[in-house]
Parts: C-alpha cells; structure tokens; sequence
C-alpha cells in the first residue's frame, strides 16, 4: 500500500505544477496576429499546434507570399474555436487586396484592419466575415493605393540619374538595362520597393520603345511617372520632335504631359555654326582664285617687263634705272589704270590687278623709289576730296607693301583737286583729273 502512495503523491505534484505554470491556459482560445510587411508577413501570438502554424504558412505559399513563423508558439491547453479556418478563407482577398493589412485574432473575436482600392474588395471581405461563426470586426478601409513612382533626370551626356519607389527590385533594374542597351548609365541615387505599390499602366513596358528616341534627342530630359500621369520634360532641336512625342504620347492611354521645349540657344548656335563654315569654304574659293589671278597677272607683268626690254634692245641698257622704270610705268598705263570704287579709297579687283603689275615692275629694279599722287576733280568739298585723295593713296601704298615694296622706297601724296590735267568744266575732263599717278623720285 505504502508503494502506491510514493507514485501518487508525484503525480500531483506534476499536475499541481502545471496547473501553476498553464493554469491560465486551459481552455482559453488562441491569441495570434498577422502583420503586413513591405516584402512578407509576420505571424507573432500562441496558437493551440505546430500544425496550424504550418496550414497558415503553406495557405500564404499558395498565394505568393511568404509567411515569417519565427516569432509564433504553440501551446497544447488552447481551444481553437474555429478562427484558423476564417482566417484561412480570408487569406486570398488579404494577399491580393489589401495594403497596410493585419489579422488579429484575441480575446476570442477576430479583427481585420488595412486598405483596399475600392469598394468591390471591401464587399468581398465583408461577405466572407458574416458567414463567420466566430465575432469578427472588419476594420477595412476604403483607399487610393499608391502606385509606382520615378524621376529620370539627365545629369550629363549619356548619364542620367533615376529616384523613386518600386514594387520590385526587377522594375528597377529592367529601367536600368534598358538604358544601358544604349550605352548609357542610369544610376539609382533614392529607391524604396514596396511589394504594395501597384503598377497598373505597366509604365516601363511603355517606355522601352521610347528611350533610345529619349537618350539620342531630347536634351536636359526628364521623365517623371508619378500618380499616374507621365511627364516628359527637356530640350529638342526640331519641331518635329515635339510632335512625334506628342504622338507617342498619345497612344498610351494614359494621362500624360509633352513639356517638350526647342532648344534655342543651341539652334542659333547651329546654324551660325553652318553659315560661318559655308563663308570659310567661299572665303578660302576666294583666296584660292585670287591667287591663281595674282599669279597670272605676276606671269603677265614679268613678260610685259621682258617685252619692252627686249623692244628696247641694246638701248635700254645704257638706260639708268629710274628711267626704265618710268618707261615701263607709261607703257603699263598706256593700257590700265588704278581704278577705285566711286567715293571711296577701296581699289577695285582689277585696280587691285594693275597695282600688281606695277609692283612686278618695281621689284626689277630695287633701288628706285616712287611718289604715289592722288588727284580728284573739283566735285564736293576741297576737304572730303583732299581726304578721299590721300586714302586712295594710302591704300595704294599698304597695297605694294603687300606685294613685297617696302615702305621706304614709297612716298604717298593726296593733292585732292588742287592740280587739275585739265579745266573741270565737263565730264570727260573730270574723269582724266580723277587718277593716280606713279612719279619715279630718284634711287
């Protein structure tokens, strides 16, 4: 008898110590909570098995979601109560519906609680709440969930820079790829993924048809994608450009803004660009065809010279120089003159011509020197044309230096209307007092 009351008395000392220890639990329902997170749920509370952990967690797998149990315990002395299999019903409409969710099952009632778009999702719940057998509170709310969002600015030439908030990190990276399939860097400098934001326009496949007319047109651009509406933003060359994107836009079926500007600045600098290059190419045709004449009329001067010496013969040997040349000079003008345009000091092309020969003519005969003397007739002022006088000879002067003369071998006198050929009484008079001439002054 003694031998049965040693076992006894252990046993309700091991029942005495569990009531102490789970006395509270008997018969109590679970208490548990599933909490929404930005890339997974979390399960936190006491439920009555490890098997009604696992049917939970495998009802999330089954949807897509990923149910974190690391923070839940069980406890065998609860009574279930039939809340693991409405929260199982519930659990496709909170997957696919629900932003900022929370299941919490305590004190015997359960509670729901988050954001839904729109009013169908909320019924959805809602019907499945009042076929519970349990007390349910559905704390659902009616709201606009918050969708994708980004800003791509250009920072410099083929670099851009990406901010915004995606609901995965794929989203993210398909933007990026996108630009570098045309050589360029796009670097994300502010990011959030939030599973929860919708992407409803399917933004990014719109835009992978747009982005290398992006990168290779629009400079300074911008695209912002935020609360639906994309903004596209920067600078074209053409017209044209503005209305093709304009275009795009406008298929896209969404609400859309085209702040496309003309670039200016970078127009005008364009075109002044192609014109100054178009003036160098007529300038240097110019310079190339001025040469071609000078050196023609060098090769015509220098057989003139040759010319007169060989007509002069054995004469013109015993001639001194300063005469030669005035011989050559009176030769030169029986036939040219130094022509000017009319009232003004610039030489015509073919004065130009004449003023070469006579260079060609002075440089055989290095040692002698020259008076250039301006005349006029007597129209307009004495003053205006004792100054028109000396500017002609003047650039008749820098015109020889040019050719070779130098300037000490050159003296340039403007005497204006003061010595006349012949009276200034009619036009064929005034045209012989209107000249140059090339006075030899001594070696």
């Amino acid at each position: 008898m003694r031998n049965i009351w040693i076992p006894l008395s252990l046993l309700l000392l091991l029942l005495f110590a569990c009531t102490w220890k789970y006395g509270d639990s008997f018969g109590q329902p679970p208490h548990y909570t599933i909490i929404q997170k930005t890339d997974r749920y979390d399960l936190e509370g006491v439920l009555h098995s490890q098997e009604a952990i696992n049917r939970l967690k495998t009802e999330f797998a089954d949807y897509g979601a990923i149910l974190d149990t690391k923070e839940a315990k069980t406890n065998a002395l609860l009574e279930p109560r039939g809340s693991l299999m409405l929260v199982e019903k519930i659990i496709p409409a909170f997957v696919s519906h629900y932003h900022k969710g929370s299941i919490r099952y305590q004190d015997a009632r359960l509670v729901l609680s988050g954001n839904v778009e729109n009013e169908v999702q909320q019924r959805e719940t809602e019907s499945l709440l009042v076929q519970s057998s349990i007390p349910v509170k559905n704390r659902t709310m009616v709201v606009k969930l918050p969708e994708i969002s980004f800003i791509i600015t250009q920072q410099k030439r083929r670099h851009y820079v990406l901010e915004g908030d995606f609901s995965s990190t794929a989203q993210k990276n398909k933007l990026i790829a996108l630009f570098q399939t045309q050589k360029c860097t796009l670097k994300a400098v502010s990011e959030e993924i939030d599973p929860q934001l919708k992407n409803k326009d399917k933004i990014i496949d719109k835009l992978e048809a747009f982005i290398p007319f992006f990168i290779s047109r629009i400079y300074g651009g911008k695209i912002i994608y935020q609360r639906g509406k994309l903004s596209i933003g920067g600078k074209v060359m053409h017209k044209k450009e503005i209305e093709r994107v304009e275009t795009y836009l406008s298929k896209l079926g969404i609400e859309t803004q085209n702040g496309l500007v003309l670039n200016i600045r970078a127009i005008k600098g364009k075109k002044a660009k192609r014109k100054a290059k178009k003036l160098l190419k007529a300038l240097q045709k110019q310079r190339a065809k001025k040469e071609e004449v000078k050196k023609a009329q060098q090769e015509v001067s220098k057989d003139i010279v040759a010319m007169m010496d060989a007509k002069r013969g054995k004469e013109s040997k015993s001639l001194s120089d300063n005469t030669k040349v005035r011989k050559n000079l009176r030769t030169l003008f029986e036939t040219e003159i130094i022509k000017f345009n009319t009232a003004q000091t610039t030489l015509t092309p073919l004065g130009l011509g004449t003023v070469s020969k006579i260079a060609v003519i002075l440089k055989a005969y290095p040692t002698v020197k020259i008076e250039i003397a301006g005349h006029t007739d007597s129209d307009g002022d004495d003053a205006f044309n004792m100054l028109l006088s000396q500017g002609r000879v003047n650039n008749v002067k820098r015109a020889l230096m040019k050719e070779g003369i130098t300037k000490e071998r050159i003296k340039a006198v403007g005497y204006g209307e003061t010595k006349p050929l012949l009276p200034n009484t009619n036009r064929k008079n005034k045209e012989k007092n209107r000249r140059v001439e090339i006075i030899v002054i001594g070696e």
